[in-house]
């Protein structure tokens, strides 16, 4: 069995202080990361430092399944399944992703497993994006993070 910590992002800070409330922004961290050869994977978001407050909104870090095909490589695959909110973490469904919020310990680390298999699952690769949403009209929401994934073989 063999396994492997993948860096995705190194820090970053994420700024969606400037969103209007009640929107939402998603900013591309990472495209077409490939997971074929492993049979387990997890997400794991490091927190630095972040300054969400005042319940002003969430920063969530979302795999997103994607594909490509050599006939059409600059056409996108991606699924719509981690776009829908009942994918966000708290639910029953299945989660593709963390979600930082003004409970978040700072410094903090977060993580959820990929399901590599079945309906549902990420697939061969993925997309990571950060999605910004802002609940509150006061409130900064700024987080410097950075992106791994742990992945084994069995």
């Amino acid at each position: 069995m063999s396994s492997a910590r993948i860096p995705v992002v190194a820090k970053r800070k994420l700024d969606f202080t400037s969103l209007a409330n009640g929107s939402t922004q998603d900013l591309l961290l990472a495209d077409r990361q490939e997971l074929t050869s492993w049979s387990y994977a997890s997400l794991l978001v490091a927190i630095s430092q972040h300054t969400l407050s005042n319940g002003a909104g969430t920063i969530s870090i979302l795999a997103i399944p994607q594909s490509f095909t050599d006939e059409d490589p600059a056409s996108l695959f991606l699924s719509t399944i981690a776009f829908a909110p009942e994918f966000l973490p708290n639910t029953t469904a299945p989660t593709f992703g963390v979600q930082i919020d003004s409970n978040t310990p700072s410094p903090g680390y977060l993580n959820t497993n990929l399901p590599m298999l079945g309906a549902n699952c990420v697939g061969a690769m993925v997309r990571i994006i950060a999605r910004g949403t802002r609940t509150a009209s006061a409130g900064t929401l700024q987080a410097d993070v950075s992106v791994e994934l742990a992945v084994t073989d069995a």
